[in-house]
């Protein structure tokens, strides 16, 4: 008795009876496309001024003293390090030719986790 391999493709599911179908994920187009320079510079400010706010909002809140010069200094590196850091990212995957339009990075980031 002679027992022969079996081999696996991918092009073959392995379903009982049934074919199942590859789905493929559809490109939207979308009307508006962020450059990475926009992305990386909208990130930078969102992440100064909320820090800013939050700071502020604390030290009214709780009555704690704080000086408004190192608040504006240390939330802004904090801004420009996250605005760097998203402008990387951003241009990264402009590179990468996956995202065509940057209103899909939330697909592409759930595809990625």
């Amino acid at each position: 008795m002679k027992i022969s391999p079996i081999t696996y493709s991918q092009r073959i599911p392995m379903k009982a009876g049934v074919q199942a179908e590859q789905k493929q994920p559809l490109k939207k187009d979308y009307p508006f496309k962020y450059s990475p320079a926009l992305v990386g510079t909208l990130n930078g400010i969102c992440w100064a001024g909320i820090g800013f706010a939050f700071d502020q909002g604390y030290k009214a809140l709780f009555k704690a003293k704080g000086n408004l010069k190192t608040s504006i200094i240390l939330n802004g590196l904090i801004g420009l390090g996250m605005g760097a850091y998203a402008y990387h990212q951003a241009k990264k995957l402009e590179k990468s030719g996956e995202v065509k339009n940057w209103a899909d990075t939330a697909k592409f980031n759930n595809k990625k986790s």
